[in-house]
């Protein structure tokens, strides 16, 4: 049986690549908690936190999620739903732990408070996890790939941030390998 994580299609290619998926939170004002967002039934306004982001613009709460494949790896992308409050700075995150398995597995949570908040985009592919992909070099691939989606997507990065422990921290290589 084919295990369609989540809530994947089918396989497109050779590569496993899939077609995007997409989804919405927002920040529930009275809980502080992200709640599923459903476009076509929103809460009510007043449910739904605002966040300042470090440009200075205050908007709805309101996180975009993007899910898919690509070249093996599944990726994971949120930003602010609203138009305008990406500040188009990029927080990627490295998982911990190492390993010498090479498989299709989980990216890293996205959903970041702390950088969401402030207008940041939040990104991982699982293979940028070492304790599911120990390869620098289909790591530093996957980065750029993902990071060229984003672009074609979403528009121009200003600057990109890596975050990891333990072995996310490996990570630094991908920079001195490919600067």
């Amino acid at each position: 049986p084919t295990v369609v994580p989540v809530g994947l299609g089918p396989p497109t290619d050779a590569q496993c690549d899939t077609k995007a998926a997409i989804s919405y939170v927002y920040k529930d004002a009275s809980t502080g908690q992200f709640e599923t967002y459903d476009p076509s039934n929103p809460p009510a306004s007043s449910s739904i936190a605002t966040t300042t982001t470090d440009q200075g613009h205050t908007v709805p709460y309101i996180v975009r999620q993007e899910f898919g494949v690509q070249d093996r790896g599944i990726y994971a992308i949120a930003v602010l739903n609203q138009p305008g409050a990406w500040n188009h700075k990029l927080v990627t995150y490295f998982g911990a732990s190492t390993a010498p398995d090479h498989e299709q597995s989980q990216p890293s949570a996205v959903l970041d408070d702390f950088a969401l908040g402030r207008g940041f985009m939040t990104a991982n592919s699982s293979m940028n996890v070492n304790g599911e992909n120990t390869n620098q070099v289909v790591s530093s691939e996957a980065l750029m790939m993902l990071k060229e989606h984003i672009i074609d997507t979403y528009g121009r990065i200003r600057y990109t941030i890596g975050e990891g422990c333990s072995g996310g921290s490996y990570q630094y290589m991908v920079a001195a390998m490919y600067p």
